[in-house]
């Protein structure tokens, strides 16, 4: 009798450290099933706590496999994030809407910003830091939300100035748009000699 309630005080441990430390729960839940088999072949019965061996072993291989799912969720979320930011980085001049004429130059690198009137003499230009807040893609159309947050004001005239501003850059083949959250469009086009 003092073995089987050995026994089953064991099975109950192995189930309670199934919930707060799976990997221990795990293995003392298979120890606990091994020995309750064992104890079954000497008496021909089984421990009468011996399910909960088989509930603390479902227990921790759920909870490994939710945490293992979590991890790599988070994982990949930030690779995402990380692997489709190099496709804003650069520099890009942008137009009127149905004009040809360049109106502004936008830079992003390194989580930095700068957006300046196209080659101005008098250095206007906003520039701050920026946050790549998701990325949507569809076909072949790439769409990538961008918070900027402005820090540096060089203008010559007095502009209204905001703390955040959402764009959104559009990518389907060769054509660019950025977008900004009052609906103001821009077409650019991505360079490559003047890029950081």
């Amino acid at each position: 009798m003092d073995k089987e309630k050995s026994l089953n005080t064991f099975s109950i441990v192995a189930f309670i450290l199934s919930f707060i430390l799976f990997p221990v729960g795990l293995i003392l839940s298979i120890i606990g099933m091994v020995r309750c088999n064992k104890y079954k072949k000497e008496t021909g019965r089984k421990p009468s706590y011996y399910i909960f061996n088989i509930i603390g072993l479902i227990v921790s291989v759920l909870v490994s496999i939710i945490i293992a799912f979590v991890f790599f969720l988070i994982i990949f979320v930030f690779g995402v994030l990380s692997y489709n930011k190099k496709y804003v980085i650069g520099t890009y001049t942008c137009y009127y809407p149905y004009s040809y004429k360049p109106a502004v130059t936008a830079k992003f690198n390194n989580n930095n910003f700068t957006w300046s009137k196209y080659n101005d003499e008098l250095s206007n230009s906003i520039s701050g830091k920026y946050r790549l807040k998701s990325v949507q893609i569809k076909n072949d159309i790439h769409a990538y939300k961008i918070q900027l947050t402005p820090n540096t004001y060089k203008t010559s005239a007095r502009i209204g100035t905001k703390s955040n501003y959402d764009i959104i850059i559009k990518k389907q083949n060769n054509k660019t748009t950025i977008t900004f959250d009052n609906g103001t469009t821009y077409n650019c086009t991505k360079g490559s000699s003047n890029e950081f």
